[in-house]
């Protein structure tokens, strides 16, 4: 257990010193083989984590502990370079490890150190030079110690002071702790509310009781003082109603209540709340309900107040899980010599005394289940209730651990109260005592949730790859490098491998440097980065050419954050939108057709709303703003006399064959000119369902041709008078 690590203070440095001198000094006496093994042994058995390297670095002795706390196990690693050892070291130890080779001595009593194994430890380290004879540095002397279990409990302990004066804040009272030591009223706690109840502050009632004693109403000072006389003397839970009076005049009722509890030093503690009652005193008959509900809520607030002072009291049984000392003696013999009561977490079995601590992480009720007392009778209790699965390999680990002393580190499943199996993980260090057994001191931590978020996660997992394999469009992952200099392919989906006009089954592993042609990865890199600086997604287009046609992919760019909210990696989903370019362009190809067109072009709904007309033939009916189009119907941009015929027979027509081609008259809306027209009007349908989706014509102007018309008829009348003149005039 890394928690029980022993600080090596200074003089036990200076005796380390002076053993390295001692060595130099047999060196000289040629007892240097006697003195190594001395000294090797004093740094192998030495109770604190300890390593003497040389001015390479490389290590010259190390103690067990040291290889205990930094997983190394058996390995050699003597003449091995530390940075051989622990090839991730960050840059930072390295250049307090050479300035202190240049003869500085460094510490420091809180740091954090990443394992191999990616979890985070606090160390607390010190680190000297040692000498030569010659007082030339040699090397240097690291002492660590990990602190985490320290670290957490601090942290806790934060986080419980913080909740702590959150519910005081909030509390419709003022929450006090006065304690009587040495026969002295001293106030520990108040807290803010005490100001509106007795126009005092907390700080001023902390540092003098009186503040308070003074504003209680004369003439309920005696029976007060009597009330608290009386709980000192007779133990028993304290309430009292009277009346205070503020600085300003105001006469203020208040209760207070507290159950005094008696400490191992002998002093009498009140932990309660005071509250202003006045209300209630003035409407007490028409209330009384408000008023019990009241008072039950103050009895609430008032256990939770005493559950928490028990709590910093023992801080064992509020740990999460369970602490337990397990024995197993020479022959075999198991047995629990101790067990704290966070026993009650683990088991799940109802007992007598259950207790709750609303803002404690863990408490000592849903761990184990069992009474302290029952497990240390029978040791069996605690393992009755293993899966029948999981059991063997308990028993395996246990004697595992038993036999080489490591660290006992087991999970299984056990069988609740409930009749449900939940998850359980033990962890415990075990010692070899001197009369040949073996004794672990660890704890149990229920770890149901966890293996369900487990279980929940491989869920996600799978349904998630399904998805990455399943989609229809490509999608590929990279790594960001040194902050956007450069990135390299990590994963690619199937859909991707196919779509591609270049092979990618070699992509993965690959930075885009070796993967990618220079030109080609210089725009790759230009989008990507500007991915990786704006912190957002983009989005861009490319073309290509496929077997001598284009293709059109989009691709948009997404960033994905660590912990420690850098972007280390951008996830690319490619969509084929050749489809939608075409689209794109041949519908603006047809719409430069219609803006250009000469011929008035225009769309209405089936019920014959007007949707749209092109430029020329708002010309031509002369409507000079484009939104008026949509307040027409149809008939309207016909003369009065045709829009029945439209109506009647034209459109019945259109609806039920899909065409109608004839000559119709239009109208100008400024001028009221006839216009007269080759009329083509005809159903619009989807290609695939064949469902009509409006009504579209195309109609030109036949003024012109109708004028030559006329033209032509009156010079046809007229040649046929010339000849019948003609004709008659030969006659005579």
């Amino acid at each position: 257990m890394t928690g029980d690590l022993i600080t090596i203070d200074k003089n036990a440095y200076n005796s380390l010193q002076q053993e390295l001198i001692e060595l130099r000094q047999r060196e000289i006496r040629n007892n240097l083989k006697h003195s190594q093994e001395q000294i090797s042994l004093f740094i192998e058995y030495t109770p604190a984590a300890i390593a003497i390297f040389d001015c390479q670095m490389r290590y010259l002795l190390v103690s067990r502990r040291w290889r205990e706390d930094y997983g190394l196990g058996d390995e050699n690693i003597i003449g091995r370079s530390h940075y051989e050892v622990f090839p991730n070291l960050p840059q930072n130890w390295r250049e307090i490890h050479q300035r202190c080779l240049l003869g500085a001595v460094e510490k420091c009593d809180e740091d954090t150190f990443l394992r191999i194994d990616g979890k985070n430890e606090w160390l607390k380290w010190e680190i000297h030079p040692w000498y030569k004879d010659s007082e030339e540095v040699s090397g240097i002397i690291m002492f660590t110690e990990v602190i985490t279990t320290r670290k957490q409990t601090e942290l806790a302990l934060a986080n419980y002071e913080r909740r702590f004066q959150d519910i005081a804040a909030n509390v419709p009272g003022a929450i006090f702790q006065f304690t009587m030591r040495n026969h002295v009223w001293v106030v520990d706690y108040m807290s803010d509310f005490i100001w509106e109840l007795a126009g005092i502050t907390a700080e001023e009632i902390t540092k003098d009781v009186n503040k308070f004693l003074e504003r209680i109403h004369p003439e309920d000072f005696k029976t007060c003082i009597a009330s608290v006389v009386d709980v000192v003397e007779n133990p028993h839970p304290w309430h009292y109603e009277g009346r205070l009076v503020k600085p300003n005049g105001e006469i203020i009722w208040w209760k207070g209540d507290s159950t005094p509890i008696r400490n191992e030093q002998g002093e009498i503690i009140f932990c309660g709340v005071l509250l202003n009652i006045t209300e209630i005193k003035q409407k007490e008959a028409e209330l009384q309900q408000l008023n019990e509900e009241l008072e039950a809520r103050v009895e609430e607030r008032t256990a939770a107040l005493l559950q928490a002072e028990a709590r910093w009291q023992r801080l064992a049984d509020n740990v999460p899980g369970m602490l337990y000392e397990f024995r197993r003696d020479v022959d075999g013999i198991m047995s629990f010599p101790f067990v704290s009561s966070g026993c009650q977490k683990i088991l799940g079995l109802q007992v007598d005394g259950i207790m709750s601590f609303p803002f404690v992480s863990s408490g000592c009720q849903k761990i184990l289940g069992l009474q302290p007392e029952d497990i240390k009778k029978d040791a069996a209790l605690g393992f009755q209730n293993i899966h029948s699965e999981d059991f063997p390999g308990f028993q395996s680990a246990v004697l595992d651990s038993a036999q080489t002393l490591q660290n006992f580190e087991y999970e299984w499943r056990t069988l609740t109260g409930s009749g449900d199996y939940k998850w359980i993980k033990a962890i415990s260090r075990p010692e070899r005592q001197s009369g040949g057994e073996t004794i672990w001191y660890g704890c149990f931590v229920d770890i149901h949730a966890r293996k369900q978020a487990e279980q929940k996660l491989e869920e996600q997992a799978q349904f998630l790859q399904s998805i990455w394999e399943g989609v229809d469009y490509g999608i590929f992952v990279l790594e960001v490098l040194n902050q956007g200099e450069e990135f390299r392919y990590i994963k690619i989906n199937p859909t991707m491998l196919r779509i591609s006009p270049m092979p990618l089954d070699l992509f993965p592993g690959k930075i885009m440097a070796e993967a990618l042609p220079a030109e080609m990865a210089d725009v790759y890199r230009h989008y990507y980065r500007e991915c990786v600086q704006s912190r957002k997604s983009i989005f861009f287009e490319e073309s290509f050419s496929v077997n001598g046609q284009e293709t059109w992919w989009l691709l948009n760019v997404t960033p994905l954050l660590n912990s420690a909210s850098q972007v280390h990696q951008l996830v690319v989903t490619v969509t084929d939108i050749t489809e939608r370019k075409q689209a794109e362009r041949d519908r603006q190809m047809f719409v430069a057709l219609v803006e250009n067109c000469s011929d008035l072009i225009g769309c209405a709904s089936l019920e014959g709303q007007s949707l749209f007309v092109n430029e020329a033939g708002l010309k031509l009916v002369g409507i000079e703003n484009p939104e008026d189009v949509q307040q027409f119907q149809i008939i309207d941009y016909l003369v009065p006399e045709d829009r029945e015929d439209m109506q009647q027979r034209i459109l019945p027509i259109v609806m039920e064959h899909g065409l109608w081609q004839g000559e119709y008259r239009l109208r100008n809306f400024q001028t009221g000119e006839a216009i007269p027209a080759d009329f083509n009007i005809f159903l619009v349908k989807n290609s695939d369902t064949g469902e009509a989706w409006c009504l579209a014509s195309v109609t030109r102007d036949i003024r012109e041709r109708k004028q030559a018309e006329i033209k032509l008829q009156q010079q046809t009348e007229n040649l046929e008078n010339t000849l019948y003149q003609l004709q008659n005039t030969q006659k005579c």
